[in-house]
């Protein structure tokens, strides 16, 4: 069913014709199942969703997206299908707070399910930061997703950001994080991970621990993300050859690593309350966790 009504809706799009678009998401929505079948529902009201999207119905098809999350609430899917979306007419503000909304449900009635609910807190702290450019308001839902299930890329975006922002708990915190990243990766890699916390922090305690007699691993190149103020983006650069760790190298290196390392507990952030978040420029505002 599915390849074909993205068929006929190409054909339609390539005749300008807005109504045939509307009667054919109206007839997927319709012939969901419903309750019998919520994951095929889910992914037929968010292919109306996308069918609504090409006609320019930005809110009829925020609204069958919200529809599809409540069918099936842990279809990633449909969370992958969300920014696809909306993010085709600019819609940001719609689905942040479609994102927004289904973390706080996640967050109720589903607590045991980490995985999905980090996956849904870090989109939300991805969303704000790349999109809304709300800085702060970015680090809360990322220290929400840390706090869940520190994986890898969370971690390191979080610790990014808190570099970006700069304040000295925030550096703090950040060094913090580069250590929980050197535990959570394997190899080599963790000893950069390490010289980046002491960059930050030159008399960190478990950095220091960790570097202690320890040789800079001998690698020809690495692929580093960089946030360009654009969104992260892969570089690839050189490697040096190997030498004891001289942490002054590692000034602007943030390195790319394997998932599905051990999870330690994760700590909070440095500071004894966290940062005001600041309102976006629309209506809505972007609320903490």
């Amino acid at each position: 069913l599915f390849p074909d009504v993205r068929a006929l809706g190409s054909t339609l799009i390539a005749q300008s014709d807005g109504s045939g678009l509307l009667d054919l998401a109206e007839k997927v929505r319709l012939w969901a199942p419903g309750e019998k079948a919520p994951a095929v529902t889910a992914r037929a009201l968010a292919e109306a969703a996308d069918v609504l999207a090409d006609a320019d119905q930005w809110e009829r098809a925020t609204q069958l997206l919200e529809r599809a999350m409540q069918a099936s609430p842990l279809d990633l899917s449909v969370l992958e299908k969300a920014p696809a979306v909306l993010t085709r007419g600019k819609a940001y503000e719609e689905l942040h707070d479609l994102f927004t909304d289904h973390a706080h449900t996640l967050d109720r009635k589903f607590v045991d399910e980490e995985q999905v609910r980090a996956t849904v807190w870090q989109r939300v702290g991805k969303l704000r930061a790349e999109k809304l450019k709300n800085l702060d308001a970015a680090i809360v839902a990322y220290d929400t997703a840390v706090n869940i299930q520190p994986e890898v890329a969370s971690v390191r975006e979080l610790a990014l950001l808190l570099e970006s922002r700069g304040t000295a708990d925030d550096k703090d915190s950040a060094a913090d994080l580069y250590c929980l990243l050197g535990e959570l990766v394997e190899g080599d890699e963790s000893a950069l991970y390490y010289a980046r916390a002491l960059n930050l922090k030159p008399d960190h305690p478990d950095a220091l621990a960790q570097l202690r007699d320890t040789p800079q691993p001998a690698l020809r190149s690495r692929t580093v993300p960089v946030d360009d103020g654009h969104g992260f983006r892969d570089v690839t650069e050189p490697r040096p050859t190997p030498h004891p760790v001289d942490q002054s190298q590692f000034a602007a290196t943030v390195l790319q690593f394997p998932q599905g390392s051990p999870r330690p507990s994760v700590m909070p952030l440095r500071g004894s309350t966290p940062p005001p978040v600041k309102p976006s420029a629309s209506a809505h505002g972007l609320p903490p966790p």
